[in-house]
């Protein structure tokens, strides 16, 4: 749940609320619980920026449609799958004792804000020495 309710009168009202319109369009309590789980069984392939999704299943909708008639890809609107988590334990990670006083901003920082030396030749002298070293070694 995104939000909470502060105080229970308002909670009752909303509760209310909802079954009320529930009522009003012919909503059950059963076909509500059947399109959840009909909605966990086919989880959405694809989402725009919008929050609009489609789960692959009958039409494509017109949000889609329309974006591949403009030349995007419908692979961009895909949903990338969850990475399974790799298991607590021993990882290649190399530590290395970072000296604060070397720099006056982190290393490589201005290659995180650009990849050529051109913007980094705005940055003060420390960070460019910086920046020069990090290119070197790449």
């Amino acid at each position: 749940m995104k939000g909470k309710i502060a105080d229970g009168e308002s909670r009752e009202r909303l509760i209310i609320w909802i079954r009320r319109r529930m009522q009003e369009f012919g909503i059950t309590f059963d076909a509500l619980d059947a399109s959840i789980q009909e909605d966990l069984a086919h989880p959405p392939l694809y989402r725009d920026a919008r929050g609009h999704d489609w789960n692959g299943v009958g039409p494509m909708p017109d949000w889609l449609t329309a974006a591949k008639h403009a030349g995007v890809d419908p692979d961009f609107f895909r949903i990338e799958e969850k990475a399974k988590e790799e298991p607590q334990g021993k990882r290649d990670v190399v530590y290395r004792q970072a000296d604060l006083f070397e720099y006056t901003v982190a290393p490589g920082w201005c290659l995180d804000v650009a990849t050529n030396t051109a913007v980094c030749e705005q940055l003060c002298q420390r960070c460019r020495a910086s920046a020069r070293r990090q290119l070197a070694k790449v």
